[in-house]
């Protein structure tokens, strides 16, 4: 388990509120919970990241900076999955 999530206090890396911690706070340039919990595939795209953190509540605005690439883009890739 991340080391991030264990000092917050939070022992399940797979919950809501460890996807939200990694995604908005964590120190870490990849959050190791996160890549764990949504892997895949050893590479995923940003599409898949930003649906992801879509699905874990995380705001557009937010999944758009930090991935950085507009709203709109965001916006697009959620209407091509729920098509």
């Amino acid at each position: 388990m991340c080391d991030a999530l264990a000092t917050r206090g939070i022992s399940d890396p797979d919950s809501q509120e460890a996807i939200r911690f990694c995604v908005e706070r964590c120190p870490y340039s990849d959050c190791i919970a996160v890549e764990r919990s949504l892997k895949p595939s050893p590479q995923r795209t940003d599409r898949e990241r930003a649906l992801e953190m879509a699905r874990a509540g995380v705001p557009i605005a937010e999944i758009a900076a930090r991935l950085h690439v507009s709203e709109r883009t965001v916006h697009r890739w959620r209407k091509e999955i729920d098509a």
